[in-house]
């Protein structure tokens, strides 16, 4: 009896290795199993941060479109609110023209007195143009001005028709230029005869010699200049 418990000491300690090595086996089996499962998860929360960059970028862009979308749309309104105000601007200067009354002198040829002023004329005028260094001109003016080395906004007239030193609107094909000066004079100026100063002589080419040019008195001189 003794002999066989001996005996079996060996094959007992054999199974308690073997059980050891199982349970240690095991035991590395789920570190592993965790270690991964870590990794994987690591992974998965590095994609999903990967993923939310990619959509915060996306987002921004896309907030930027709609920022560049609002402020064109922003230029369109102004630019549509320019022209509305540009229209509105030429349907005023065609009615203007509308209710001006041509009129004649007895020496002066026709002529357009406007409603909205009885003291202010507007001349019907034949056009042509010149410059400083035209044939047979000294570069200053009637009034004394040199326009050799600048060009004011200046027109030569009759001074018999418009005084000198007044202050005329100039329109040239239904369009305001802005104010001239009635500064100069010229051998052909006579009657409903202006010349407007160019700065070279290809303008006053171009510009040539035109029948649709009215001059509207703005300001007339108290002392007689011509």
């Amino acid at each position: 009896m003794t002999r066989t418990y001996k005996a079996s000491i060996p094959f007992l300690l054999l199974a308690v290795a073997f059980i050891l090595c199982i349970m240690v086996y095991d035991v590395n089996y789920d570190k592993v199993k965790a270690e991964d499962a870590l990794m994987t998860i690591t992974q998965q929360h590095k994609d999903l941060e990967d993923k939310v960059q990619d959509l915060t970028q996306s987002n921004s862009q896309l907030l930027k479109k709609v920022d560049e979308l609002k402020s064109k749309e922003t230029a369109n309104k102004q630019e549509i609110e320019k022209w509305k105000k540009e229209v509105e601007a030429k349907k005023k200067e065609v009615k203007t023209l509308k209710q001006q009354k041509v009129v004649n002198s007895d020496n002066d040829g026709p002529s357009i007195k406007l409603a909205s002023s009885s003291s202010s004329k507007t001349y019907k005028m034949e056009a042509t143009a010149y410059t400083a260094r035209c044939a047979g001109c000294s570069g200053i003016t009637k009034l004394g001005i040199d326009i050799r080395n600048s060009t004011p906004k200046l027109i030569a007239v009759d001074p018999n028709l418009i005084k000198l030193g007044s202050k005329v609107e100039l329109i040239v094909g239904g369009r305001s230029w802005g104010t001239y000066l009635a500064g100069d004079i010229g051998g052909d100026i006579k009657g409903h005869r202006i010349d407007v100063l160019m700065s070279t002589k290809k303008k006053a080419k171009q510009f040539g010699r035109r029948f649709d040019v009215y001059v509207r008195v703005i300001e007339v001189p108290k002392n007689r200049l011509n």
